[in-house]
């Protein structure tokens, strides 16, 4: 299977490289995006409060984060830019762990027996966890059962004392 990788890779212009095992200073660039991916989980995480349970989230966000700032290497050109062509549109970022409340759809309003209709919550609250860009929408972390969810009509309370 080595040989069928190796030809997949060269088909594609590919070029493998490998290195010693457990010598981090061999790739030193993969190893600074992750400590810079990992120090900006890690503060979203210690400001938002939040479980240390939702690490991937977290992680997810800060390399979405990363990937949208300018970088050197790139001539102080931004990631996302480059590969993609589509200027990055920097109003859907939010302080990561806000309180967030979604828009609750009329499908859901519609239990009377659950205390919808016309006088029930027309939003659902929770905390904004990131930002799904194959849907262009809002992912938002639902405390009470730990799912995560899509909106695309979210109110974000972004005020540091507020989450």
């Amino acid at each position: 299977t080595a040989g069928q990788m190796s030809d997949y890779l060269t088909s594609y212009g590919i070029r493998h490289e490998t290195n010693a095992p457990y010598v981090n200073t061999a790739m030193a660039v993969a190893e600074r995006v992750w400590r810079t991916a990992w120090s900006i989980a890690r503060a979203d995480l210690h400001m938002s409060g939040l479980d240390h349970c939702y690490w991937p989230i977290a992680i997810a966000h800060a390399e979405h984060v990363y990937l949208s700032r300018p970088h050197q290497y790139l001539s102080m050109g931004i990631p996302i830019e480059v590969v993609t062509g589509r200027e990055v549109d920097y109003s859907v970022f939010r302080a990561w762990g806000c309180t967030a409340f979604a828009h609750v759809s009329v499908d859901d309003q519609s239990s009377r027996c659950r205390g919808r209709g016309k006088l029930g919550a027309r939003a659902r609250q929770g905390r904004y966890v990131g930002y799904d860009r194959s849907s262009a929408t809002y992912l938002v972390l639902d405390e009470t059962t730990g799912d995560v969810f899509c909106s695309s009509q979210v109110e974000f309370v972004e005020e540091l004392d507020a989450y």
